[in-house]
């Protein structure tokens, strides 16, 4: 980096060009070197794969423009050539040389998320970190949860203390009027296992026992009870005073203080000290001026007593509620702890690590490792560091590159030449704090309270707005300015008066449009659906097109109320619900198929069938009866499906015949291409079985979705969120009433407390809730810093969402209440005070629409790609040979042949009618002699086995494959269940290697037998493959 210090800070605001400083900064790096391949010493870190691609693709375009001859270089080119001090034909001549070098060389072009750099630091240092070099990094941290869960609720009714805890989380649910069903709650609770901001406070936690956490919540609610009977004394006591004085709550002054009084002494805390007079009972009015005169002095008279007992139940009350809300804070701590510890066993034996793991590795690790052998182990020695985003980085993130960039900053290379540093962000722009971002990391750094470096930095701030239109650029500077004060953090304030004064390029006009609305919950249709209508269709007769206008919401709810009504209104439109996978009719009637297939509510499946390929329209109630009654048989006769034979086949043949046999596919059709992929990729990691996949698609169904497509015209709706970095030429903004630092959605935090009153633990995790703060100093500051963060993070929300739009912003919400703190309040505010404002339409409008700046008329230009079947035609075992080098196939290859022989055997209830199994493979067309042996002295094996033959006696009474529903509705299919001398045994047939995933399957359906009232013996496992093995439960 040429010029001024190594290490360059800049704060670059929404629109400011910082993609274009990025790679002006990294082009002077290369072609300023002597190095054959400079590149190989820079690494440029982001936070998305997008982000990645653009910088890559404006690095690339760059280098190819420079290379080309031209009269009217750009001014990319001219900056570079003075900065440089190189003529424009040398410039040139380096600039072609680079790039074919580069290309030639491009796997040491890192430009790299920060996940992705970590990956391979990681990776690098597996043998060290002693992890298996082929330990697999998994993604999905919902599916990690899902089963973590599942492993702990397996463990119900075996450990006596856990189970008590799952019970008590039960109870409360209920209590608190919501389902007993408690898998959902612990999934949600389990998240903060995954989020860095929550790591240190769980590490802190350690391996300490259920039993740690229950002493530590019976002492709690010990001293919650003394703070609740101290209450009660100072109640009582001003009642006795009250008593002893001849006085009666008609003396008060409408009887407030005697009643509060009562209340509390009858234990009924529901209360809060907000009320004024609550707040300075010292200097409070207690009785009316028609008060007899001898009332008014022994009222007066015994007011310093009053004050002191208040004070004391106030400050009781203060310890109380905060013990209550710590009390209730353990017992999603313990099982926090408990999926702590399931999700590393699950990790452990599956060979997986979390990403989000990444950083506490290198953190623990690597980091401290020296720097030379870091770089050795790497094969690169970087000397030039870009990041940007660093708003988002967060604290380990950071820490953990620290030592690598002080290397670079502050040595020198053979040439001795030092290494540089450039950071880019904006904390205005800071909104995933959530996913562990810390922006005061960026704020520090800017105002010198962090030097990590022996190299002072060189601050610049990008003042150009190039993204919008003048009257867009000076609106936000002035509105954001002005609401700055509304921040309780005097930092944050002048964060937000200093990032707000960007000075507008030449494109002049553009247009802001504020609406206020009247809340009406009676309305068919919301308001905000029509008046989001009402400003497309005037965008589209002013001559934009459909894609020049992106909605943005906060959240997916609005989202799909908007993309459900524009719809109907025939307003094309791609959002996130539009591309989900279950959106597709056709891969919801694949769904339906297998629900058919595996037999789960087959009437409703079969309908679901019969109205996809007939169309609900054509269908009457006699057409319906007939087809659902001999509904295999239509399939046969008009698609050639045979339902017995496809139920013994895998995920992947299903869906493939499937889309072949109904014609799923005639047009191109992306979202089963996605479909069909997402099958593949359940394959890689678990059984390829129908019922398996079904689990996934449960699980995964609301994630799923195809790539949105590029140059659709179409109204473009996603969240704020996913805008970040975006740009539009018009943006809606409709539902803008977030509530600042709402109560009703704050955030849990970590408090400290006193290590021995708390038996050993220095902190709790409670929701930052106003009502702590009063209970230490420490805490209050725990809850302050939250309150700033929040309001921060929501103020930070707005600005992103008002600072995407180029020609034209529009604004919709409600008018907002009195004394409310929210978008709505803040826009109010600031507009009312405007001339342009008409608050008779509750509208404010600044500016015009540009003329003949509108985008050219779209031309679609998307080409279909045909649907590629693979569907086998003749299942056989010899097409293994075939696929061997395909772990997928091999995998598809051994679910079938499970499948088949697990379809064998529920033929059979006891040893006399083996036949009807022998009977039913030499019926199987699709097998060669040689498989039918092969599976007739599997089946042998079976009822021959020492631990098994017990459970195919005569005597025994049997259930093969019987659904049994649980009380929440789901479906439970064992492959067989024994009954003898009225004790059942459950056994379930496999194939494969062992795996937990079996155990907890079994237990569940021994679970769900138990609470239909039998007593469950044994639960056995039965892994067939060359010999058979059996594990007893």
């Amino acid at each position: 980096m040429l010029g001024g210090s190594s290490f360059q800070i800049y704060n670059a605001s929404a629109g400011s060009g910082k993609t274009y400083q990025l790679t002006k900064n990294y082009l002077k790096i290369i072609l300023g070197s002597s190095s054959f391949t400079p590149f190989r010493q820079i690494l440029a870190l982001t936070f998305t794969n997008k982000a990645v691609a653009e910088m890559k693709q404006r690095i690339l375009d760059s280098l190819f423009t420079f290379s080309q001859t031209t009269d009217t270089p750009s001014s990319l080119f001219n900056e570079v050539s003075n900065d440089l001090n190189l003529a424009p034909n040398e410039l040139q001549e380096k600039a072609k040389r680079l790039l074919k070098v580069l290309l030639h060389n491009y796997s040491y072009f890192e430009v790299s998320t920060i996940d992705k750099f970590n990956h391979k630091l990681i990776r690098t240092f597996a043998h060290d970190l002693k992890l298996e070099q082929n330990f697999e990094v998994e993604l999905d941290q919902d599916l990690l949860l899902n089963q973590s869960v599942n492993r702990v609720l397996s463990k119900a009714g075996k450990d006596a203390q856990l189970t008590k805890a799952l019970l008590d989380f039960s109870l409360e649910k209920i209590d608190n009027f919501n389902s007993w069903n408690i898998t959902r709650d612990l999934v949600d609770i389990g998240k903060i296992l995954f989020q860095e901001n929550h790591a240190q406070a769980l590490d802190e936690l350690g391996d300490k026992k259920i039993s740690e956490f229950t002493t530590a919540k019976n002492a709690v609610k010990k001293r919650m009870e003394a703070y609740g009977n101290r209450m009660v004394e100072c109640a009582n006591a001003s009642l006795e005073l009250m008593t002893a004085n001849q006085l009666v709550p008609a003396d008060f002054y409408q009887s407030w203080f005697p009643n509060f009084l009562q209340k509390v002494a009858a234990k009924d805390f529901d209360i809060n000290f907000k009320a004024k007079w609550k707040q300075d009972l010292e200097n409070a009015t207690l009785y009316t001026k028609t008060t007899k005169d001898a009332i008014k002095q022994t009222i007066d008279g015994l007011r310093s007593s009053f004050v002191a007992n208040f004070n004391s139940l106030k400050d009781a009350f203060t310890h109380y509620t905060f013990l209550a809300k710590a009390y209730r804070s353990f017992l999603p701590l313990t099982l926090i702890n408990e999926l702590r510890y399931e999700l590393k066993q699950l990790q452990k034996e599956e060979n997986l690590l979390s990403i989000s793991e990444f950083n506490a590795i290198i953190s623990k690790e690597i980091k401290n490792q020296p720097i030379p052998f870091i770089y050795e182990r790497l094969g690169e020695k970087y000397r030039h560091y870009f990041i940007d985003e660093f708003q988002d980085t967060s604290i380990k993130q950071w820490q953990n590159l620290v030592p690598l960039i002080a290397n670079a900053l502050e040595g020198e290379d053979e040439q001795r030449q030092k290494g540089s540093l450039m950071l880019v962000g904006d904390v205005k722009q800071a909104i995933y704090r959530w996913r562990g971002g810390e922006a005061l990391q960026f704020l520090e750094l800017s105002n010198g309270r962090q030097q990590p470096f022996m190299v002072a930095p060189d601050f610049f701030r990008l003042n150009h707005n190039w993204r919008s239109y003048s009257t867009i650029v000076l609106f936000n500077n002035s509105f954001f300015t002005h609401i700055a004060n509304k921040l309780g953090n005097s930092e944050y304030q002048e964060l937000y008066k200093l990032g707000n004064q960007q000075l507008p390029n030449p494109k002049q006009g553009g247009m802001v449009h504020v609406q206020f609305l009247e809340e009406d919950k009676q309305a068919e249709t919301h308001p905000h659906c029509l008046e989001t209508l009402k400003q497309i269709q005037k965008l589209i007769a002013h001559g934009a097109a459909f894609t020049d206008i992106c909605v943005l919401v906060r959240d997916n709810k609005k989202a799909l109320l908007l993309a459900d009504y524009l719809s109907q209104e025939h307003i094309p439109v791609v959002s996130s619900e539009a591309l989900l996978l279950k959106s597709s009719p056709e891969v919801n009637f694949i769904i339906h198929l297998c629900y058919y297939l595996t037999g789960t509510d087959k009437q409703y499946h079969a309908f679901a069938m019969l109205e996809f390929l007939n169309g609900s329209s054509s269908l009457n109630h006699d057409d319906i009866v007939k087809k659902l009654h001999s509904f295999e048989g239509y399939l046969q006769e008009n698609y050639q499906v045979d339902t017995n034979q496809l139920k013994w086949q895998g995920m992947l043949d299903v869906a493939e015949l499937a889309i072949k046999r109904f014609k799923l596919a005639e047009e191109s059709n992306a979202f089963l291409n996605f479909f069909v992929d997402s099958i593949f990729d359940f394959n890689k990691k678990q059984q390829g079985s129908v019922a398996s996949f079904l689990d996934y698609w449960e699980l995964k169904k609301d994630k799923l979705a195809i790539a949105a497509p590029e140059k659709t015209n179409a109204v473009q709706l996603m969240t704020v969120h996913k805008s970040k970095g975006l740009e539009f030429p018009f943006v809606i903004s409709p539902f803008a009433d977030t509530i600042i630092n709402d109560a009703k959605k704050a955030d849990n935090i970590w408090v400290p407390v006193n290590a021995d009153t708390f038996q050993g633990f220095n902190s709790i995790m409670m929701k930052a809730n106003e009502s702590i703060a009063e209970y230490s100093p420490e805490v209050d500051a725990a809850y302050t810093k939250e309150t700033h963060a929040s309001e921060l993070d929501d103020f930070n929300v707005l600005y992103v969402a008002m600072t995407r739009a180029v020609q034209g912003l529009f604004v919709i919400c409600n008018t907002p209440k009195k004394a409310s703190f929210s978008y709505a309040s803040l826009l109010s505010d600031y507009v009312g005070q405007q001339p342009n404002f008409n608050a008779e339409q509750g509208c404010f409008i600044l500016g015009d629409l540009p003329k003949g700046t509108t985008q050219a008329p779209f031309q679609d230009a998307t080409m279909g790609i045909p649907y590629i079947y693979t569907t086998k035609t003749k299942y056989s075992f010899r097409h293994i040979s075939a696929v061997a080098v395909d772990p997928d196939a091999m995998q598809t290859e051994a679910a079938q042949r499970g499948e088949i022989l697990h379809a064998a055997l529920a033929k059979i209830t006891d040893i006399t009618n083996v036949k009807l199994a022998v009977d039913w493979l030499n019926a199987q067309k699709q097998l060669t002699e040689a498989e039918k042996t092969f599976f007739k002295k599997q089946v042998d094996q079976v009822i021959y086995n020492k631990t098994l033959a017990p459970y195919f006696s005569e005597s025994a009474v049997v259930w093969n494959e019987k659904d049994i529903i649980s009380p929440s509705g789901k479906i439970y299919r064992p492959d067989r269940v024994v009954f003898l001398d009225e004790k059942a045994t459950v056994i379930d047939y496999k194939t494969g290697t062992v795996s937990q995933k079996h155990e907890e399957q079994i237990t569940s359906y021994a679970q769900i037998l138990g609470q239909m009232g039998h007593i469950v013996e044994k639960s056995i496992i039965v892994y067939i493959d060359k010999e058979i093995k059996t594990t007893v439960i």
